[in-house]
């Protein structure tokens, strides 16, 4: 497994992220979010639940210059996997909702 650095990042503070920068496109930015922390899980070898429909493309994470990337970097792998249960609930609500696209 890949080491991480020091958890910057708490779950309540990814949440504040979220909540902070999920402004006119809901779907574009939890969609944004969800593929980062399922890539960045995928590459520091750890699970990656098979429900959450991950399937890496060539590189296993975004851009580098993304918001999510190096939130992601800097956030403990348990948090993350914990932030993408949360994330996965909330694209099933968006769905539901009729936000998707």
């Amino acid at each position: 497994m890949i080491e991480v650095r020091a958890e910057i990042y708490s779950y309540e503070s990814l949440k504040a992220e979220l909540r902070h920068s999920n402004d006119a496109d809901p779907w574009g930015v939890v969609m944004g979010a969800f593929f980062e922390v399922a890539g960045c899980l995928y590459e520091r070898e750890e699970c990656v639940p098979d429900g959450w429909g991950y399937k890496p493309g060539l590189s296993a994470r975004g851009d580098p210059d993304d918001y999510w990337y190096s939130i992601c970097d800097e956030t403990d792998s348990e948090v993350l996997l914990r932030f993408g249960v949360f994330l996965n609930r909330y694209v099933d609500k968006l769905r539901v909702a009729g936000k998707d696209y």
